[in-house]
């Protein structure tokens, strides 16, 4: 019997906004929340299909179809749709994932409301870890807009190797896909944004000898990253084409993308993009406005959930000790070990490096700072962070966080250290 659906006007339906966080928080019984299908491909053996879906508010991934689900998915041809369903027969189950619990959707039976639809709101990847997003009104703390902070350098004017656009005409261009979008099923794609981090040349060594690598990060008008490298000789060209704080448009396929290198990759995207020589990377002759960043701030207390990835912190520095010359491969470089604390009571070690010792400055003892892409590592059991060339001090704009955090902060110096402040205590 051939499966029917029911279709209603767009403007009588809206995505259950936030359904993925009630999930990671098992709070989601009796609900048949509406989400949209960003995209899909069937597993090897076919039976069942993944899907990236998203809510309005966050886009998630780790999602498969099973079942009637899959036969309605088929029989409706929706392979290569972003399509609008109500979810009728789901269950979720939480798995450890390096060390942190995940949670995992299947879906066995859903309505179909609209087969195609453009991308609704503008939702943010989640990882499906419950603690990165809890409460995250609060705890994620949204900046207005990025500005160029003192300790970074304005870029040089860059030898042009592509054409320039107008924003203007860009602006109108329908065919620029969300960063959130991109992945292996999205063929062809064309995104836009702006450059908000950007490495210097290294050199990169394999099994096979050393290549030149360049990175550089781009963020979309909703504040979605992805990372961008090179390899080889086109490194040079890139790096003198690629300005700090401007706008670009690249246009891709599916064969320039990899599974994104949690230990090397900040972005928080699924996906990092690898140019190739005859990529096209077009700069726009003005810039877009800089877009929101956010910082998805992990408690000092949680931070062993995030083994060997990159994670955002607002705290207070709480100590600093003197920076001390240390011998390497490589020679010497200079080491700082700065000592943070946040409301969880959790004093943990940030470990900084060479010429990034000089940001963190005496003017900053017992003062609250928001860090963005500290490394999380472990030794001896005991938790810390590292201030790597991806990290920044991130510029405070909402006052309210700091104010908070120092208020605590003030309150908790008044008692004894030791029965408050736990170091290392993760």
């Amino acid at each position: 019997m051939p499966y029917t659906s029911t279709t209603i006007n767009k403007k009588e339906y809206e995505l259950t906004c936030g359904f993925f966080q009630l999930l990671a928080e098992n709070k989601t019984n009796l609900l048949k929340p509406i989400v949209q299908i960003m995209n899909s491909h069937p597993t090897k053996s076919e039976s069942s299909i993944r899907l990236r879906l998203s809510d309005g508010t966050f886009s998630y991934g780790g999602v498969l179809l099973k079942d009637d689900g899959v036969r309605k998915f088929r029989s409706y041809e929706m392979e290569k749709s972003q399509s609008v369903i109500k979810l009728l027969g789901f269950c979720s189950n939480i798995a450890n994932n390096d060390n942190a619990k995940k949670v995992h959707l299947n879906i066995f039976d859903f309505e179909l409301i609209d087969k195609d639809s453009p991308i609704i709101g503008t939702p943010k990847p989640h990882s499906g870890i419950p603690v990165t997003y809890l409460s995250f009104g609060n705890e994620k703390i949204e900046r207005g807009r990025l500005k160029q902070s003192n300790y970074q350098l304005l870029p040089k004017e860059a030898i042009k190797v592509v054409k320039k656009v107008n924003n203007n005409f860009q602006d109108m261009d329908a065919s620029i896909v969300p960063i959130v979008s991109i992945s292996p099923q999205l063929k062809q794609w064309k995104i836009q944004g702006v450059v908000t981090d950007k490495s210097k040349i290294r050199c990169h060594k394999t099994a096979v000898g050393s290549r030149n690598v360049f990175s550089f990060t781009i963020t979309d008008k909703e504040g979605t990253e992805i990372r961008i490298s090179c390899y080889g000789d086109i490194t040079y060209k890139y790096n003198e084409f690629i300005d700090l704080y401007s706008t670009y448009i690249i246009k891709g396929s599916e064969k320039v993308l990899r599974v994104a290198r949690r230990t090397s990759n900040a972005s928080g995207h699924e996906y990092e993009i690898v140019l190739k020589n005859d990529d096209d990377v077009i700069k726009c002759e003005n810039s877009m406005p800089l877009p929101p960043q956010k910082i998805d701030r992990v408690r000092l207390s949680k931070i062993k959930m995030f083994l060997d990835e990159y994670i955002d912190v607002v705290a207070v520095v709480d100590d600093m000790e003197m920076e001390v010359n240390v011998i390497h491969n490589n020679g010497v470089t200079q080491r700082k070990n700065v000592s943070i604390i946040d409301e969880s009571g959790s004093l943990v070690t940030l470990t900084v490096w060479g010429d990034s010792c000089k940001e963190f400055s005496d003017e900053l003892l017992h003062k609250p700072i928001i860090l963005k892409s500290l490394a999380v590592k472990e030794s001896s059991g005991k938790c810390s962070l590292r201030f790597g060339f991806r990290s920044k001090i991130i510029p405070p704009e909402d006052i309210g966080v700091f104010k908070d955090i120092s208020d605590w902060y003030a309150k908790e110096r008044c008692k004894n250290a030791n029965k408050i402040f736990f170091k290392n205590g993760i």
